[in-house]
């Protein structure tokens, strides 16, 4: 997508919003979402993309996908099942990230109008991810699990701007 405006408002549900920040990495580039690296399978340009640098990673939520959560495991991205929501032959789950140093964002917020108001919401409730699954692979309500992300499915967006640095 081009930018933020286009990328939280094209689908349903919307894209999923998290900071992050580029890393040198051995492979490439990568980015760091709360300590957890994540090797990404794309070139970025621009704007916020050196190593260093803070950007907004956005993926869909029929690419964040879950497994059992290995407790303790380094590098893993942990979240508590919240709600789970059925929709045959899928499922919306939604999951709060335990990571307190991860901010997660709406597209709303970010490209103004109508900001959504977190400041009512305490801990793990202002970190939700949204994850599309099939009913077949639902986690339990309650079950901390480990979110695992199609790194060839993320997109990068400039902090600032809000505009695409993919390529």
């Amino acid at each position: 997508p081009a930018n933020i405006f286009v990328a939280g408002f094209i689908g349903s549900p919307s894209m999923n919003f998290v900071e992050a920040e580029i890393v040198e990495s051995g492979a490439g580039t990568a980015v760091s979402v709360g300590g957890t690296e994540l090797a990404l399978a794309l070139q970025v340009a621009g704007g916020g993309a050196r190593s260093g640098g803070r950007v907004l990673l956005g993926f869909r939520p029929e690419h964040l996908g879950w497994r059992r959560s290995e407790e303790g495991a380094p590098g893993n991205l942990q979240a508590r099942v919240k709600l789970i929501e059925h929709i045959e032959p899928e499922a919306y789950v939604s999951a709060s990230l335990l990571d307190p140093t991860i901010v997660v964002r709406t597209a709303d917020e970010l490209v103004g109008g109508n900001a959504e108001d977190k400041t009512g919401l305490a801990g793990e409730d202002a970190r939700l991810l949204t994850l599309r699954v099939s009913t077949d692979e639902v986690p339990d309500r309650g079950e901390v699990v480990d979110l695992v992300i199609e790194p060839d499915r993320v997109h990068l967006f400039d902090i600032a701007t809000g505009d695409g640095l993919g390529g």
